[in-house]
């Protein structure tokens, strides 16, 4: 067997990429249905179930936890260029703080295995420019101070 990869196993192997695009759903006031976003592409994403999530460039920060280790954070950048969005935010930005908002990564090619679970928080931070609108979503930790079920 040849030390060097024939062509046409090089050429299945760059065609096994797995393709992720990020979801991001808002469940904002003022709003018929939660708002939904697929990150970087350029096309609306449709799910099995019928749910349409729309394009849009967004980009999300790692995530980090404060000194005290109670909350967590991711940071979100989205572009203002969709028109439905900038006009949202116009008349409702300042409603979205303690918003809930999920992150969630979806495999263009299992699309039928559904989204996978990344970050579930709080709209918190909002920031707009002519450009942008940036936030961090919150999630706070389990507090173990909290009763629990009786298991006996």
């Amino acid at each position: 067997m040849s030390k060097e990869m024939s062509t046409a196993l090089e050429a299945a192997a760059q065609e096994s990429e797995i393709i992720t695009r990020m979801l991001v759903t808002i469940y904002a006031p003022n709003a018929i249905s939660p708002i939904r976003f697929v990150a970087n592409d350029n096309q609306d994403l449709t799910m099995p179930d019928g749910t349409v999530f729309s394009a849009a460039s967004i980009t999300r920060g790692d995530i980090s936890s404060n000194t005290e280790g109670d909350k967590e954070q991711v940071s979100l950048t989205l572009s203002n260029k969709w028109e439905g969005w900038a006009a949202y935010l116009a008349e409702n930005g300042k409603a979205l703080k303690g918003c809930r908002c999920i992150i969630e990564d979806v495999f263009l090619d299992h699309l039928n295995e559904g989204a996978v679970w990344r970050f579930d928080g709080v709209l918190d931070d909002l920031g707009m420019t002519i450009s942008e609108f940036t936030c961090k979503v919150t999630r706070s930790k389990v507090d173990y101070d909290q009763d629990g079920p009786n298991i006996d």
